[in-house]
């Protein structure tokens, strides 16, 4: 038997600025919606335009960003995702800074 699965996340107004902030959300392969931006609240990184595809990018499952449908998989932009520790960090920090350009 399959015990509880994460399928909403709210993280509006959690000072989060940074897209390897996000990184271990990709893991919840249950979660489906995701929050970082409200009508009251949002995190440093919602100020950049190109914060969604590069969120989409990262967290391919989600189908409700910020209470609007995610991006279509052909628009979404592809993060490397990389499994050591530090440099993981540094290589998402690149690329959001390639996409958000």
């Amino acid at each position: 038997m399959r015990g509880h699965v994460l399928k909403t996340l709210n993280l509006d107004d959690n000072l989060i600025s940074a897209l390897s902030e996000l990184q271990s959300l990709a893991s919840l392969t249950d979660l489906r919606e995701l929050t970082l931006r409200s009508k009251q609240t949002d995190n440093p990184i919602c100020r950049n335009p190109k914060y969604m595809s590069a969120v989409n990018g990262l967290v391919g499952q989600i189908e409700i960003l910020d209470g609007a449908a995610a991006l279509k998989k052909v628009e979404r932009v592809p993060v490397k995702e990389n499994k050591e520790p530090n440099e993981g960090n540094r290589d998402v920090q690149e690329e959001l800074k390639q996409i958000l350009k």
